[in-house]
């Protein structure tokens, strides 16, 4: 489908699935929207055209003008200028924000694309897309956009309703807004960012309405249970990063394998379904989304207690449908296999789950067997993110402390490499390398892999993090500069300081500033002095990179080399092919090896203006 990646979007299997072919998609916001002018001086209009797999045009909204004021990147769009009616029965749409030209045409330009799925659940609610550029490259700016999919009535009738659940069921129980009612900016918590590419397989969504799906067949080669009396079995599905419970499945009978040389069990698990809601990821393996889960098993004792086998590996459950595949059962600490458990698996959304026979939530009972206890609706997990070391107590003196010396540790760090760029010869200083002509020599290959530091494009702004943790820090001219002018002996002392600051300075000390700094970058002086950690944001905050100071990138970039390393970069190992013969400085460098002490002077009885001319 092009080089564009899906923002929010379960792999397509071809065909239409059930979707309409009447369907609005209404969009409410343009996000980080770029600013340019045409040949006339006025600020560009923005459009939004949507097209089909095969890229034809199903239509696009009126022209929006630029916004205005401290926000106008981030543009609102009213009713009827993001409204599109399209006719199309493909399941993915490619959305096309560009910049309008004078008359609509002169001067258009594109600035980014991202791909929708009608299928998706997140398309049937406000949610922001990240767009790509006609290359696939990240185009720092997004849309925030809704799908709303005519569906037939009871009288015959056809209305618009969000969501996609009619292809595979009744609409979900959780109703979407209408695009009369709904609001700019009422998504969801969890989305995409926005200030760059999709992040890895680390981009949660909590708020989802997506479930694991596994159909069990059968467990076996399984290890008879230690007293020899359970005589049923278990089956539970665990969080892949808790090992928390989310579902537990049986129990069923455990009976002989028969067949080997050992004695075995296995237990028939036909028609038993689990449904179990997991952290929801996004991008890297996980792709356009995906859980994992483990498959743990375990044996019912007569008591009720109950005796663990093991579990599976993490099982990774996207969109896609899984074929039925023999998972090895592993010992908890010891990693031995002690059997296996056969199942497939998929993600549903809650559409899907509606129309399910019985809620999709019975276990198929068994001949013979006791009728399967019900399953009751998936339940979520809570995951809560710390950006502490939880090596002490949250807000504590001694958290503050650690705090301290964490950033006074890297701050050192990027301190000792700003002192070897600055000296010029700090590459002297080195014990296993020598200087030649420049270049450096090694005494051996271990000092040589030992002063590489880390690779320069891995933290380049093009390929590395856009991201960091970071505090919001509000300070004025006069708080930074007043502890470094040392006590005031009187009052007048004070007055002259305030006129030495403003002569020097030219800006009003009592400004006050707010800016977007790392967290690795506080000054720890003030940590330990206040020893309060109410500055550092828990959960941790994450911010572009790009709005941050050039200091501080500089500083997180030079803490990560060792002590023993030197970021600073050579002439002679940036340019390993420069040749000074070849450069303009060569006649000049020629005449000065001709003037040196060891090539001997040309006999000369006079000496002539000329001979200190390098043109003569």
């Amino acid at each position: 489908s092009g080089p564009f990646r899906t923002n929010a979007a379960p792999p397509s299997e071809g065909g239409s699935g059930g979707v309409g072919k009447d369907l609005l998609v209404v969009v409410t916001r343009l996000l980080d929207m770029p600013e340019k002018k045409n040949f006339l001086g006025r600020t560009k209009g923005f459009r939004v055209r949507a097209f089909d797999e095969e890229d034809r045009e199903l239509g696009a909204t009126k022209e929006v003008p630029p916004g205005r004021g401290p926000d106008a990147d981030s543009i609102v769009l009213t009713e009827e200028e993001g409204t599109m009616r399209l006719r199309t029965r493909g399941q993915l749409l490619f959305l096309q924000v560009e910049h309008v030209g004078v008359a609509g045409m002169m001067g258009n330009e594109v600035l980014g694309r991202c791909q929708i799925h009608r299928m998706d659940p997140r398309s049937s609610q406000i949610w922001p897309y990240a767009l790509n550029d006609l290359d696939g490259a990240p185009a720092n700016c997004g849309v925030e956009l809704k799908v709303v999919e005519r569906q037939a009535t009871a009288g015959g009738s056809q209305a618009f309703q969000s969501g996609t659940s009619q292809a595979t069921g009744p609409p979900s129980p959780v109703a979407s807004q209408g695009p009369s009612t709904m609001q700019p900016g009422s998504r969801r918590s969890g989305g995409m960012t926005l200030d760059g590419s999709p992040s890895m397989t680390g981009m949660q969504d909590m708020s989802h309405g997506v479930s694991a799906l596994l159909d069990f067949d059968k467990a076996t080669d399984l290890p008879y249970p230690s007293d020899g009396a359970a005589e049923q079995l278990m089956i539970q599905v665990l969080d892949e990063e808790s090992n928390r419970e989310l579902r537990r499945v049986g129990p069923f009978a455990a009976k002989d394998q028969r067949g080997g040389l050992r004695r075995l069990v296995v237990a028939d698990c036909r028609g038993a379904r689990a449904l179990a809601r997991a952290p929801l990821h996004f991008g890297g393996r996980a792709e356009e989304g995906a859980m994992f889960v483990k498959i743990g098993v375990s044996y019912l004792r007569g008591t009720g207690d109950m005796e663990p086998i093991g579990a599976t590996n993490p099982i990774m459950v996207s969109w896609r449908p899984a074929e039925k595949k023999y998972y090895e059962i592993r010992q908890m600490h010891t990693r031995k296999v002690l059997g296996g458990v056969y199942l497939t698996h998929r993600l549903v959304t809650e559409g899907e789950m509606a129309g399910m026979p019985g809620s999709g939530m019975d276990l198929g009972a068994q001949a013979g067997q006791r009728p399967q206890p019900r399953l009751g609706a998936p339940a979520e997990v809570d995951v809560r993110v710390s950006g502490r070391t939880n090596n002490f107590p949250v807000g504590s003196p001694e958290e503050a402390l650690e705090q301290a010396a964490i950033n006074c540790e890297a701050q050192n760090r990027a301190l000792l490499q700003r002192c070897k760029i600055a000296d010029p010869s700090s590459a002297q200083d080195e014990i296993h390398v020598r200087t030649v002509n420049g270049y450096r020599q090694w005494d051996s290959l271990d000092s040589l892999f030992s002063s590489m530091g880390p690779n320069p494009l891995a933290y380049s702004e093009e390929l590395g993090p856009s991201v960091a943790r970071s505090y919001q820090e509000t300070t004025n001219l006069l708080k930074e500069l007043v502890p470094r002018l040392g006590p005031s002996a009187s009052v007048a002392d004070e007055q002259l300081n305030l006129r030495l600051v403003n002569m020097m300075t030219g800006e009003d000390p009592w400004k006050v500033t707010q800016s977007l700094r790392p967290v690795v970058c506080k000054d720890p002086q003030e940590i330990a002095a206040t020893r309060d950690m109410q500055w550092c944001p828990d959960p941790p905050v994450y911010a572009p990179l790009r709005n941050m100071s050039d200091r501080d990138k500089e500083t997180m970039r030079l803490a990560c080399f060792d002590p023993r390393q030197s970021a600073k970069l050579m002439f002679a190992d940036a340019n390993p092919n420069y040749r000074i013969d070849e450069d303009v400085w060569g006649v000049l460098a020629d005449y000065k090896t001709a003037r040196s002490l060891v090539v001997p002077k040309p006999e000369s009885a006079h000496r002539r203006v000329k001979d200190d001319c390098i043109m003569a």
